[in-house]
């Protein structure tokens, strides 16, 4: 029996590392289909579950994501990271009183995970509640100044209201912080582009 198992465990780990180099080398379909080998056969298996969750998300197959990051939650139920996928999942399928749970059970657990702080702000403008999504990440923003994760997302909550000017601040705070991030360089050249202004865009597009 146990050498079965032990032969089961190692299928479960060649069809994973088989998945990953696919994946690695571009070879999407091919690699997904290693790692659902690699599920079926350990549901416990975060290296070939992750991955998929993320894949099937991407592709707009959000009940294929759940099912997958609920069975790896079931196997773990007090692991953050797999907390907070169960809930991005969740939000996929448009589930957003289940994933707004899922992202407040990691919270009690961990009141300093910023992961599920970010994706509950996301949450609250999801649902047009801006002043909620602004206190969440400013009330966190005292506490961890130099955050350029809050920064953003604060930036993102302005857009979302319209603030052009005031996410543009936000960014700037970012920007200041680390002046070589390229998410915030990004994010800045496509707000400028929303505020009609391509030739500022530009230059911070040359000037990185």
């Amino acid at each position: 029996r146990a050498s079965k198992l032990e032969s089961e465990s190692d299928t479960d780990n060649l069809h994973t590392e088989i998945g990953l180099n696919r994946l690695s080398m571009g070879q999407e379909q091919q690699g997904v289909q290693e790692l659902e080998a690699a599920f079926r056969q350990n549901p416990g298996n975060t290296q070939a579950g992750i991955p998929l969750v993320a894949i099937y998300i991407t592709n707009g197959d959000g009940e294929k994501a759940l099912k997958v990051a609920q069975a790896m939650h079931d196997k773990a139920s007090k692991n953050l990271t797999l907390l907070n996928l169960l809930g991005t999942a969740q939000v996929s399928i448009q589930d957003l009183k289940k994933a707004r749970r899922s992202f407040e059970k990691a919270l009690e657990i961990d009141p300093e995970f910023i992961t599920a702080h970010l994706n509950l702000a996301k949450l609250d403008v999801a649902e047009k509640k801006i002043d909620d999504a602004k206190q969440r990440l400013q009330t966190l923003l005292k506490k961890q100044p130099d955050n350029t994760a809050l920064l953003s997302e604060l930036a993102n909550v302005e857009q979302a209201a319209g603030n052009f000017d005031s996410a543009n601040q936000w960014l700037e705070q970012a920007k200041t912080i680390d002046p070589k991030s390229l998410p915030i360089l990004l994010a800045q050249v496509e707000l400028k582009l929303k505020m009609k202004r391509a030739s500022e865009a530009l230059t911070i597009a040359q000037n990185g």
